[in-house]
């Protein structure tokens, strides 16, 4: 077990090494590449500045359209919201006349059959007990 232990840690001692050994020659790699990369796309890019200026103003007016729309579509939310809360209002009233005027339809149907069962027992009764 112990001599297992051991092999994992030369091995894991190898492996750092290794990786330690590549990150710095990417490291130099990159260096030296930066070092000897030509100017010239630079020096292309800094003699047409009238490109720049036209990509600028692009980005300008996109960002502007953007923050307009922006605006609209939040005041266009802030009226929904408003009438939103007038129609919630309105359906709870709706609502409440709907459940009352349930209770008072069941309550109309109760004293129909009330009505109903009175008138049914007075004509039995006034049927056979009269003879």
């Amino acid at each position: 077990m112990a001599r297992q232990e051991k092999r994992r840690s030369h091995a894991e001692m190898g492996n750092r090494r290794r990786s330690t050994r590549l990150q710095q020659k990417l490291m130099d790699a990159e260096t030296s590449s930066i070092s000897r990369a030509p100017n010239h796309e630079t020096r292309e890019v800094i003699k047409q500045p009238t490109s720049l200026k036209e990509a600028r103003d692009r980005t300008n007016q996109v960002i502007n359209e953007k923050k307009r729309k922006l605006e609209e579509y939040e005041a266009l939310m802030v009226v929904l919201q408003v009438r939103m809360a007038v129609y919630q209002e309105k359906l709870a009233m709706l609502q409440e006349n709907v459940n009352l005027t349930k209770k008072e339809l069941h309550a109309a149907e109760r004293i129909k059959e009330t009505i109903s069962n009175a008138k049914a027992k007075v004509i039995y009764y006034t049927t056979f007990n009269i003879k």
